[in-house]
């Protein structure tokens, strides 16, 4: 057989076996020994740990980078939601748009020497003037083509007459999925079918800010799993946040995950934002993330993404999804041997949140995003933010990383 690009020596997630990868063209060609494969370049992987490329299933770029342009002690300094909220609206009107795309252009630089293959980021598009930041973050994903894929997620309440038109608007110059916060606006059962509406004219995918509170009594995830229900919605439908059914009781939970299993929505948990604002003021202090084990064990797809970073919503953060994972894997009480499920929230989870299908994947047809890792294994890749030694982006190489580290006092030995 022969291949462009043939990678050796790597080491496979689940083995311990050297792997070979060939690729042709944008796409994987082969996964195996290497035995009998030409190739016209050919990679030694040193043992490097191989996996996909990594999914951001939500991110904010443009609020990302901020935190550092805010006045001293910001409204959002004691992490509530709805003062960080109106700090970003304040600093929102300050700013350029040059601004937000060299924070953004920064982002999606750091996302892609992570590894990241795929980011969804939502924009808000609450007034006109938000198209010119949705238009130039369209720009930005075409000038990031060739290292990273982009989609825009549309954030604004589709349940008012303004912000239907300013959505459908928004869908039309090229973002590809509706979004929306409903437990914000005045009418959230009206949001969210209107979201269904634009959804179905315009064949995009939905994806929405549900219940980022601490009310267990917050109706808004039930309200989209009986919508999607009533509906028989077969398109893509991501619900992020779900903090609140964080806070419900046991009965209630395990009802509203029923439902949410049965309409087939993915979940995307937001650990270290939602660790961050979510709680403050209660005693003793909650986690405030989405209930993830419940919500497995019930067969739903839950993935991790960033959501904020170094904004007023959240004054950490990085675009790495695996120290999300490790993140959640620690908030959520995962098992002790459960490194396998928490690298799925940052790939073949994420992936199906965002319907990668077959296109995505370790596997041959599938395109050739990947990233070798400078680490023992999986458990490595989660506890030690290893170097990505290089990373591929649909069969090119696109970035290289290397460290030198030299012990300058003996062992003792």
């Amino acid at each position: 057989m022969d291949v462009e690009v043939l990678i050796t020596g790597a080491r496979a997630p689940t083995g311990k076996e050297p792997l070979s990868l060939g690729i042709v063209g944008e796409r994987i060609a082969h996964l195996g020994d290497g035995e009998g494969v030409r190739a016209g370049r050919v990679i030694d992987a040193q043992g490097c740990l191989l996996l996909p490329g990594l999914v951001e299933p939500h991110a904010h770029l443009d609020k990302t980078y901020s935190v550092a342009a805010l006045p001293a002690g910001p409204a959002s300094a004691q992490g509530a939601l709805r003062e960080a909220i109106a700090a970003m609206g304040q600093h929102k009107a300050e700013r350029s748009i040059d601004e937000m795309l060299e924070r953004a252009d920064a982002a999606l630089k750091r996302a892609t020497a992570c590894g990241v293959s795929t980011l969804r980021s939502h924009v808000d598009v609450g007034a006109p003037a938000d198209l010119d930041n949705l238009r130039a973050l369209l720009d930005l994903g075409r000038a990031h083509r060739h290292r990273i894929a982009l989609r825009l997620t549309v954030l604004s309440d589709p349940g008012s007459r303004d912000g239907f038109a300013l959505s459908r608007e928004a869908l039309a110059l090229g973002a590809d999925a509706i979004g929306g916060a409903p437990a914000l606006t005045a009418d959230p059962q009206r949001s969210i079918s209107a979201s269904f509406d634009l959804a179905e004219a315009s064949g995009c995918a939905i994806d929405l800010h549900i219940d980022e509170n601490e009310d267990p009594r917050s109706p808004c995830l039930e309200q989209l799993a009986d919508e999607a229900r009533r509906r028989r919605w077969q398109g893509d439908l991501c619900a992020s946040h779900c903090c609140a059914l964080g806070f419900a009781r046991k009965s209630d939970r395990d009802r509203i995950i029923g439902k949410v299993a049965e309409a087939g929505i993915d979940i995307v948990a937001l650990p270290a934002c939602n660790l961050f604002l979510m709680g403050r003021g209660q005693e003793p202090v909650p986690r405030g993330i989405a209930p993830v084990n419940a919500l497995q064990e019930a067969g739903v797809n839950v993935c991790v993404g960033t959501d904020n970073v170094q904004d007023p919503f959240h004054a950490l953060g990085d675009y790495d999804p695996l120290a999300n994972a490790a993140l959640l894997f620690n908030a959520a009480h995962f098992g002790g041997r459960d490194v396998g499920r928490a690298l799925r929230l940052a790939t073949d989870n994420a992936a199906q949140a965002l319907d990668l299908g077959d296109g995505y994947g370790l596997q041959a047809g599938a395109l050739a995003n990947f990233s070798l890792y400078r680490c023992d294994g999986p458990l490595a890749a989660l506890t030690e933010r290893p170097l990505r030694s290089w990373v591929f982006f649909r069969g090119r190489p696109i970035l290289r990383q290397s460290l030198a580290q030299h012990w300058l006092v003996g062992d003792g030995r």
